[in-house]
């Protein structure tokens, strides 16, 4: 998804994904994807990290939710009240890392 992310949401994005997969704790993400230069979408992005037996992060694993439909794009008040109603469109699955994707 960081291909697509709108730059200026694109630190904060890996910044919180990394202290969750160092913390080994779940993350939750708001942010901006360019879709083309006139379309933009606002995703929620949660889940965490898988390890594998030594303790090395491998997968994260989670759902990206589409909420620009919503009238919740406002983006101080949806860090603020954490209120999501659908309709959404869902994406689930697990996406392999390489160390180039995390600090360690």
């Amino acid at each position: 998804m960081e291909t697509l992310a709108h730059p200026d949401d694109l630190s904060s994005m890996r910044k919180e994904q990394n202290a969750a997969i160092l913390n080994r704790r779940p993350y939750k993400l708001l942010y901006r994807v360019c879709l083309d230069s006139d379309r933009r979408k606002w995703i929620w992005d949660q889940g965490e990290c898988l390890y594998d037996e030594d303790g090395k992060p491998t997968y994260l694993e989670g759902i990206m939710i589409d909420i620009s439909t919503r009238s919740c794009v406002n983006t101080n008040f949806c860090r603020k009240t954490r209120i999501y109603a659908g309709p959404w469109k869902i994406a689930s699955g697990s996406v392999p890392l390489s160390e180039k994707q995390w600090d360690a």
